[in-house]
């Protein structure tokens, strides 16, 4: 075992599940470190060809998702709307400042 497993493997002995409301939370917990070792586990063993074509795709997928937002944005503000507090874009009309 690599030191970071080991670290998380520690981490899950010692999770012990509460009585009452915590148990959610703390079952929730427990989850995301198994889910965090099965994937640095899975990760190990991904060539490394794969994991850098994973990285300029995930690099390009956020790229993209940008320029969509710029786009939207530039479309609104060409169109005369204004963006509402949560982000979207409405006709002036609409607001309720108007």
């Amino acid at each position: 075992m690599l030191g970071s497993e080991i670290l998380l493997a520690e981490a899950l002995s010692t999770l012990r599940l509460p009585a009452g409301d915590d148990h959610l939370e703390e079952s929730l917990r427990l989850e995301r470190c198994k889910l965090a070792l099965v994937k640095h586990k899975v990760e190990q063993h991904i060539p490394p060809e794969i994991a850098e074509a994973r990285a300029v795709t995930l690099k390009a997928l956020k790229e993209a998702e940008q320029g969509w937002q710029r786009a939207i944005d530039k479309i609104g503000e060409r169109a005369g709307l204004t963006k509402g507090p949560e982000g979207t874009w409405r006709h002036p009309s609409m607001c309720e400042a108007a």
